[in-house]
């Protein structure tokens, strides 16, 4: 199966977009550790939260 230069294109888009949504959700587990929030608890509420958006 040959792979073309805008299949190639789509690859990058594709993990770009994938890997900014980890940047944001890291983040935001990252601000909700600096209101208090154990490690656990933070990744919890930011994974069912950033969930919710999905």
């Amino acid at each position: 199966m040959p792979f073309s230069v805008s299949a190639g294109i789509g690859f990058i888009a594709l993990f770009g977009v994938a890997i900014l949504n980890g940047v944001v959700l890291i983040t935001y587990v990252l601000d909700l550790r600096k209101t208090g929030l154990s490690a656990e608890e933070a990744a919890y509420q930011g994974a069912s939260v950033y969930g919710q958006f999905l």
